[in-house]
């Protein structure tokens, strides 16, 4: 979620290409350095409550990793788990869940950047992580306990593909929670396509009542489905905050501008979700049994 690029080229009829989203994290990711001082936080953040003025760089690190901890309670991830992580980024919740709850955990992701960077954080633990895409999946039928996805499916041009996949890889019964942004509605103002949804390379979208569709059609069962987009607003508002402060440190005048862009996407964002143009979600789903099976 935290790719600071400002993507001058515009969606085609056919959307976003996964060599494009890879291209253009493995290009952004200097600059996602810098933001987080070397140690990337890549998903929204659960607040809880009113954001102080003195919410910084760590608040938003211990509420980011609120939202990995609610997200895997809620999916029942615990030490004899087998994880997926879809869109595993430079593995900050692959690297937590390993080291936090002890179980096996693997990361995919398009990005080779991305994925360099999280094998070295991922050093010394039960994980591991390979470039693929969400919708070819390099895994045996059944092999997972638990399919994580965080911010990440959004990217996803071919969206029943994926959720094939990832049941796929899903054992009997096994469960999928996610996190994704959201399109609340159908229509929203040409400067939100092109100044939010383009700049994310979003392709497509879902209302929270049509994501639970989505999942249903592709053979899960809802557990959980939950509108969380007023802690992504308030997610932004600290990310606009830290990119502010990470500014005035950056000497590289190309740096400089991708921050500044950045910046104005978060206030954007933060307009555009208090419009209800732009949302946020978690959902977690369960594997439903294969009638053929029964």
């Amino acid at each position: 979620m935290t790719s600071t690029n400002g993507l001058k080229c515009l969606s085609s009829q056919t959307g976003f290409s996964e060599e494009l989203i890879g291209s253009a994290y493995d290009r952004d990711f200097s600059a996602l350095l810098q933001l987080w001082s070397g140690s990337p936080v890549q998903h929204a953040a659960l607040f809880e409550g009113v954001v102080g003025p003195s919410a910084d760089s760590d608040c938003y690190r211990t509420a980011a990793r609120r939202t990995t901890e609610r997200l895997a309670a809620e999916a029942g991830v615990g030490p004899n788990s087998r994880v997926l992580d879809v869109g595993c980024g430079s593995g900050e919740t692959a690297t937590y869940l390993a080291r936090r709850l002890g179980c096996a955990v693997v990361g995919v992701d398009l990005s080779v950047r991305q994925i360099e960077h999280a094998a070295a954080r991922g050093a010394r633990l039960s994980v591991e992580f390979r470039q693929a895409s969400a919708t070819s999946l390099p895994f045996s039928n059944g092999e997972f306990t638990h399919v994580i996805s965080m911010d990440t499916l959004y990217h996803v041009l071919d969206k029943p593909r994926a959720y094939a996949e990832m049941r796929r890889v899903l054992c009997d019964a096994g469960t999928l929670a996610l996190t994704d942004f959201l399109r609340p509605a159908n229509v929203v103002s040409p400067g939100v396509q092109a100044g939010i949804y383009n700049r994310l390379m979003f392709n497509g979208g879902d209302s929270v009542l049509d994501y639970q569709a989505s999942l249903v059609n592709s053979g899960f069962e809802i557990r959980l489905a939950r509108d969380i987009s007023l802690d992504l607003r308030r997610s932004y508002l600290v990310l606009a905050r830290i990119a502010r402060e990470r500014l005035e440190l950056i000497d590289r005048l190309e740096l400089r501008r991708s921050m500044r862009s950045y910046v104005k996407a978060c206030m954007d964002i933060q307009a555009a979700i208090g419009r209800r143009e732009f949302g946020w979600g978690m959902f977690v789903v369960e594997r439903a049994h294969d009638l053929e099976a029964l």
